[in-house]
C-alpha cells in the first residue's frame, strides 16, 4: 500500500500555519490481560473528535494537528497507566498529514 504525504502546513481562516502530524502507536501492556487494556487505550483515543484514527492488527494510526496528536498521546497514555499500570508505548511520528484513511 502506498501512502501520500500531504504538505506539512495548512492555514486556518486567519492565515496562521497549522502543522499536521501523523503518528503510529503500538501499546504493549506488561500484564496478562493485555487485550482489554489495548482496547481501552484505543477507545480513549477515539474520543478525540479532532483527529483521524485508524486501527489494524499491528497498530493505531492517528493524524491531526501537531498539538492535538501529542495531547491525545499524553492523555491516553497517562489514563491507561493510571488504570492499568506499567506498559510500553511505541510511537512513530511523521511530520505532515499522511493519508491514513484509505
Amino acid at each position: 500500500m502506498q501512502y501520500t504525504l500531504r504538505p506539512r502546513h495548512t492555514r486556518n481562516t486567519m492565515g496562521v500555519a497549522i502543522v499536521k502530524l501523523t503518528a503510529e502507536l503500538s501499546l504493549y501492556p506488561l500484564q496478562d490481560n493485555y487485550i482489554g487494556i489495548i482496547k481501552d487505550f484505543i477507545e480513549s483515543a477515539r474520543s478525540s473528535p479532532d483527529v483521524t484514527l485508524i486501527t489494524n492488527a499491528m497498530s493505531t494510526q492517528v493524524c491531526g494537528e501537531w498539538d492535538t496528536v501529542f495531547d491525545l498521546v499524553n492523555t491516553c497514555l497517562r489514563r491507561s497507566h493510571e488504570q492499568h499500570g506499567k506498559q510500553v508505548l511505541v510511537c512513530k511520528l511523521i511530520p505532515g498529514e499522511l493519508d491514513i484513511a484509505r
